[in-house]
C-alpha cells in the first residue's frame, strides 16, 4: 500500500491530498489480490474488499479508478468492468485472479434496467467467502466455480444521485448491502487545467509494485488476528446505535483492513546501489514463518505451487492501537453516509416540493412514478413517511385512492374537494387546481375551507 500511495502522490497529488482514506482502502484492495491475504475468523475468509467510491463530479473518484485499473494490470490482476452475473462467473471461471473496477456504475444500471443485472446481489454475496457457484444457462455453457478456487474484490464509483440506485440493486432479499462498504468522496473539486507528465519517481514507485507482484506470485498470508479479542472492540460494536447488518460489516473491515496492514508492514522494498528489491521479514509487531495450514480448508485450492506465510501478532498494543484506528476511520465513513442518506431525502424533498407546487395535490401513484422514479415500495414508505413527518405533503384518502397535498391546501367541509388558501377555484371555476377526477361539477359551489 505504501507504493501505491506513493505512486499516486507522484501521478495524482490533488486525489490524494483531498481523500488520502480512499486512496489507502483502493490499494489495500490491490495489496489483497497481490499478496492472497487471509486471516483466521471463521471460514478462513480472504482480505478482499467490495469498495464503492461515492463522489461528485471532478472529485477523483474515476482518476482513483483509472489509476487502480492500470496498476492492477501491470501485477497481473485480471480487471474486468460491467458486467452481467453470467459474464463476472466466467470471467472468473477463466481468471481466477479478478477484479471489477466499474466506473459509473449507477449510470449503467439506469441505462439498462434492473432486470439487467438481476442476481448480481446474489453472486457476490457467494463470491465474498469464495463459496461455489454454479451459473446454469439454456443456450450456452454452464459456468462452475469450485470453491475457493478464485479471488474477487471489486471497486466501483457513483454520484450521489445515483447511490439509491445502486443500494437498491445490491440490497435485494439478502440484504447484501452490509458485504459493502462506500466511501464518500470529499466535495473538493480537482483543477479543469492540471495536466500530469511522466515522471522518473512514478515510473520508480510502479517498477516496486510489479516487483513486489513477482515476489509474492507464488505465496499466500494467513494472519492471526486473535490478539484482537482484547482489544475492546467487541464491547464498541455491539454499543453503536446501528442495526446487526452495520455492525457485521464494521468488524468484517476492520478486521480485513487489519489483516491487510499487517501483510504491508512485512514487504520490503530496499535500494542498492540504484536497483530496486523486495524482502519478505518480520515487522517489529509480527512474527512471520512458514507453516501448514492446520485446519481442513485450503486458503487456495486450485493454485499448489503456492507457499503459505502465517503471521502472528507479538507486539499485541501496537497492532490494536492500529485497529483501533482502523475502527475509527471506518465508522466516520459511514457516518458521512448518514449524511448522504439525509442529501437523498432532502432532493426527494425538493422534488415533491416543486411537484405539488405545480399540480396542488397528485395520487400516491402518481407521485410514485414522477418523483420516485418507480421505486421499491420499502424504499417509497420510507420516503413517504420521512416526507410526511417533515411536513412536505399530507397523505389524504378520499375512496380507495391515496392523494398527496400540499400542506397549504385545504378540504372543504362539504364536497372534500382540495383548494388553496384563497380558494382559486372559486375565483376562477377553470383553474385545475386538482386532477379532473377531484374537479367540482359544474355549477357547485364550495364552502369556507375547512382543515382536516
Amino acid at each position: 500500500m505504501s507504493e501505491w500511495m506513493k505512486l499516486l502522490e507522484a501521478t495524482h497529488p490533488d486525489v490524494v491530498r483531498n481523500d488520502p482514506w480512499a486512496c489507502k482502502l483502493v490499494g489495500a484492495a490491490l495489496l489483497a489480490h497481490t499478496a492472497k491475504v487471509f486471516y483466521n475468523d471463521f471460514r478462513l475468509p480472504p482480505a478482499t474488499l467490495y469498495l464503492i467510491l461515492v463522489g461528485k463530479p471532478r472529485s477523483g473518484k474515476g482518476s482513483i479508478l483509472s489509476a487502480a485499473s492500470a496498476v492492477a494490470q501491470e501485477l497481473g490482476i485480471n480487471v474486468v468492468g460491467d458486467a452481467t452475473p453470467e459474464a463476472l462467473a466466467q470471467e472468473l471461471e477463466e481468471n481466477w485472479n479478478t477484479m471489477q473496477i466499474w466506473e459509473d456504475v449507477g449510470r449503467s444500471i439506469a441505462e439498462k434496467g434492473k432486470d439487467y443485472y438481476e442476481g448480481l446481489h446474489n453472486l457476490l454475496n457467494n463470491l465474498y467467502f469464495l463459496s461455489p457457484v454454479k451459473q446454469i444457462r439454456k443456450q450456452a455453457r454452464s459456468v462452475l466455480l469450485k470453491a475457493r478456487s478464485y479471488l474477487f474484490s471489486f471497486v466501483w464509483d457513483t454520484t450521489p444521485e445515483e447511490w439509491g440506485t445502486v443500494e437498491e440493486v445490491l440490497r435485494g432479499p439478502t440484504g447484501f448491502t452490509r458485504r459493502t462498504l462506500p466511501v464518500r468522496m470529499s466535495d473538493a473539486e480537482l483543477p479543469y487545467f492540471k495536466f500530469w507528465e511522466p515522471t522518473p519517481e512514478a515510473h520508480k514507485h510502479l517498477l516496486a509494485l510489479k516487483l513486489i507482484a513477482e515476489e509474492l506470485k507464488d505465496k499466500a498470508f494467513l494472519v492471526d488476528l486473535k490478539a484482537l479479542e482484547q482489544s475492546g472492540l467487541e464491547e464498541r460494536i455491539r454499543g453503536l446505535e446501528a442495526d446487526r447488518n452495520a455492525k457485521s460489516r464494521i468488524s468484517d473491515y476492520v478486521k480485513k483492513l487489519t489483516a491487510l496492514a499487517l501483510v504491508d508492514s512485512v514487504i520490503r522494498v530496499i535500494e542498492v546501489r540504484g536497483r530496486l528489491g523486495v524482502k519478505i521479514t518480520p515487522s517489529p509487531h509480527v512474527r512471520l514463518f512458514k507453516q501448514p495450514i492446520e485446519n481442513p480448508l485450503t486458503l487456495l485450492t486450485s493454485i499448489t505451487t503456492i507457499t503459505t506465510y502465517n503471521l502472528t501478532i507479538t507486539e499485541p498494543k501496537a497492532v490494536i492501537d492500529r485497529a483501533l484506528t482502523t475502527y475509527n476511520q471506518i465508522v466516520e465513513g459511514l457516518g458521512r453516509f448518514t449524511l448522504l442518506a439525509d442529501e437523498e431525502v432532502q432532493r426527494y424533498a425538493e422534488l415533491t416540493k416543486e411537484f405539488l407546487r405545480r399540480r396542488g395535490s397528485c395520487t400516491k401513484k402518481e407521485w410514485w412514478l414522477q418523483v420516485m422514479k418507480g421505486k421499491k415500495k420499502r424504499i417509497v414508505d420510507e420516503v413517504q413517511a420521512t416526507l410526511e413527518g417533515m411536513g412536505v405533503m399530507r397523505a389524504v384518502v378520499i375512496g380507495r385512492t391515496t392523494h398527496f397535498v400540499d400542506p397549504e391546501l385545504r378540504v372543504c367541509g362539504t364536497c372534500s374537494h382540495f383548494m388553496m388558501p384563497t380558494c382559486r377555484l372559486r375565483a376562477d371555476p377553470s383553474a385545475q387546481i386538482v386532477w379532473e377526477e377531484l374537479l367540482m361539477e359544474e355549477g357547485g359551489e364550495c364552502w369556507e375551507p375547512w382543515s382536516p
